[in-house]
């Protein structure tokens, strides 16, 4: 009995002490991969598809949901069909393509922003460069962004 208590007195001990060891190295990773820019497109053989950015901030996630909502407003031809700060959502439109947007909290400092347009072969349609709206979001923070692997 007595050896068992050691043991999980023991236990208890390592773990206390390697969790800020733990978080360290979780936030040196973190660090590394913030303010990366990750992209990935698709589309089908008709032209039609979706394209997709991604970034880490090292902001809370209220504040880059209210810094992009506010980025989208600025262009007169958008129009916000769907924002939802609960859930830091926001849904918009160009009358030719759709997007949605969502800052999610990694943390109170932390937040990754994830922005999905939709893809048309139409001619006619603009296209929305998914990178350069993520881009204008980081400078708009006054955070030097990059388009990364």
């Amino acid at each position: 009995m007595r050896r068992t208590r050691l043991r999980v007195v023991g236990i208890a001990t390592v773990v206390m002490l390697a969790a800020p060891l733990l978080e360290a190295q979780w936030v040196m990773v973190a660090r590394k991969a913030a303010k990366r820019i990750r992209n990935v497109k698709q589309a089908d053989a008709t032209g039609n598809g979706f394209d997709v950015a991604t970034v880490l901030l090292e902001a809370p996630a209220e504040k880059v949901y209210e810094v992009a909502l506010a980025n989208v407003r600025q262009h007169q031809d958008v129009k916000v069909t769907r924002a939802d700060a609960a859930t830091l959502t926001v849904e918009f439109t160009n009358g030719k393509q759709s997007a949605s947007m969502v800052a999610t909290s990694l943390g109170p400092k932390a937040t990754d922003l994830l922005v999905a347009v939709t893809v048309s072969s139409d001619p006619a349609g603009s296209t929305w460069r998914v990178v350069d709206g993520v881009m204008k979001v980081c400078a708009r923070m006054n955070v030097e962004c990059r388009i990364g692997p």
